[in-house]
């Protein structure tokens, strides 16, 4: 048994280990607790108009870029609309899903720079508001006005509430961390006197870069760790022009895990409340198997560092991490769920209900592994390699696979499958 919040490497041999350490340093304990709850989805507001929904199974919306932000439901002090945010957490409930809400862009009424154009969302919806000092003081009641109006309105409806989207941006963020910090105080402690089974989600920050790091470890310092139950965080992959490549998130959950011990946060669960491979125009990844490939391997690697939600970005979104498009024709058909899509689906089976037994690893051939109990007590094996097609002896006990789309092979008397950059799961 091991306690929460200390990490283990797991090896069968000193030189398994010696050959992995660099891929398996600083894996989550709990990661043998994980289940299949970790799949959750974001979605546009075409699914409530017009769109099917989505046809890929998932536990959790995320409600930002939902048109359901601090803005679109308090356009001037004093006013709410609900309308829309009904309808979306009515049909949530209808395909039983857990909602979490997302806090974001200032209304300008409320703004103390209601003329920012430097927002990306709207003049001045990304700075403070208006009567929240630097330092932290101030009255800050546009900001507990609206958290009590939307706690109370919504009635236990939500049980999730991320405190803001991704501060570490100047775009959507030009405050303070003391400022943040109080609206973390603020939002929690009007939230649970509402729900006293909410949970509170941190700002989101991004994990590809240090400076992004460095800005949660900078909300840690400032005291904000004592007011939220689960660190968020934004784990895309991407490095224009470059194709991404999952098996980055590896040494960059493994930084961000290590700067959360140091602030005594790494016992609480870890969330990556956006992520993808991000834009796909900035990157050229056009093929659709190679997004398969990376979607699973994603997936994959998510339930190996211990995250226990993971929130793809998005369904019906055409320029970023796309699964599913309309029929041009009708967008009320059923449409086109694309190779990423199926390969999403397919991974979703393959990790639902199980145990990760022992955490993915990369070998210097390039050849990952990662070893699992499935819902039914099976064993399983998903193996990939990230430079090219490899010949790899699948352990006796394995008789089958299945590749990302579902086709299953039996495997060859002598044990050898040929794997790439698509992953394969070995079955008995």
């Amino acid at each position: 048994p091991v306690a929460p919040g200390t990490y283990v490497v797991t090896a069968t041999s000193v030189d398994d280990l010696s050959r992995t350490a660099s891929a398996s340093v600083l894996v989550p304990a709990e990661v043998s607790t994980q289940t299949g709850d970790m799949f959750a989805m974001h979605m546009h507001g075409g699914v409530l108009a017009r769109q099917p929904w989505p046809s890929v199974p998932f536990g959790s919306q995320r409600l930002w870029d939902a048109e359901v932000n601090w803005a679109d439901l308090n356009p001037s002090k004093g006013v709410y609309r609900w309308d829309h945010l009904d309808d979306w957490l009515n049909t949530d409930a209808d395909h039983g899903l857990e909602v979490l809400y997302t806090f974001g862009r200032t209304p300008s009424w409320a703004s103390s720079q209601p003329n920012d154009t430097t927002c990306a969302s709207g003049p001045g919806e990304c700075d403070p508001s208006n009567d929240l000092n630097p330092d932290g003081t101030g009255i800050n009641q546009h900001w507990k006005d609206f958290v009590t109006a939307i706690a109370t309105h919504t009635a236990g409806r939500i049980k999730y509430w991320e405190v803001w989207n991704e501060p570490s941006n100047a775009w959507s963020w030009t405050g303070t961390h003391a400022q943040m910090v109080r609206m973390a105080k603020d939002a929690r402690q009007i939230i649970l006197s509402i729900d006293p089974d909410a949970k509170i989600v941190s700002p989101s920050v991004g994990i590809s870069t240090l400076g992004y790091q460095g800005w949660m470890a900078d909300f840690l310092a400032a005291g904000g760790g004592p007011y939220v139950d689960i660190i968020g965080f934004h784990g895309y992959i991407q490095h224009p022009p470059n194709e991404p490549q999952a098996e980055e998130f590896v040494t960059r959950m493994d930084s961000f895990t290590s700067m959360l011990a140091r602030y005594n946060q790494g016992g609480k669960p870890l969330w990556d409340t956006e992520g993808s491979w991000g834009k796909t125009y900035k990157t050229g990844f056009t093929s659709q198997d190679k997004q398969a490939g990376f979607t699973a391997r994603f997936l994959l690697l998510h339930k190996s560092r211990g995250v226990a939600r993971f929130f793809w970005y998005m369904w019906n979104n055409d320029v970023t991490g796309t699964l599913w498009q309309p029929d041009p024709n009708d967008p009320s058909a059923p449409g086109t769920l694309l190779k990423p899509g199926i390969a999403y689906r397919e991974v979703h089976g393959w990790l639902a209900g199980a145990e990760m037994t022992q955490a993915c690893a990369g070998a210097a051939n390039g050849t990952w592994t990662c070893t699992l109990r499935r819902a039914d007590g099976s064993p399983a094996m998903a193996v990939w390699n990230t430079v090219g097609n490899y010949q790899f002896t699948a352990p006796s006990l394995y008789r089958h696979s299945r590749d990302v789309y579902g086709a299953v092979q039996d495997v060859p008397t002598n044990g050898v499958v040929t794997i790439g950059y698509k992953p394969i799961l070995l079955i008995p």
